[in-house]
């Protein structure tokens, strides 16, 4: 998918599609822009604006990117749990 960019930001954009449609009541879908140059993130931002996009500002390779999602948003849902009785799952992305 990589020598396709095309393919590669519709891959993540079915993937949100995937994620959006769970039976799940109390969740939030967080996506790291591990520095891509695809384009990716505005088609996210255009077709799912509930989605929030985190960028890394570099390519910071597989893991760290995961990292660095995966840390953000338990992050994200400790903040909340101050407010909220619960914080729903978390869901990580990378290509």
């Amino acid at each position: 998918m990589r020598d396709n960019p095309q393919l590669e930001r519709e891959g993540l954009a079915e993937w949100v599609e995937q994620i959006l449609h769970l039976e799940y009541a109390d969740f939030e879908v967080v996506v790291v822009d591990n520095g891509s140059v695809d384009g990716g993130e505005r088609v996210l931002e255009e077709r799912y604006p509930s989605v929030l996009v985190f960028r890394s500002g570099r390519n910071l390779g597989y893991g760290a990117g995961m990292n660095l999602g995966l840390a953000w948003g338990f992050g994200a849902a400790a903040a909340r749990e101050t407010q909220s009785s619960s914080s729903g799952p978390i869901a990580c992305y990378s290509s």
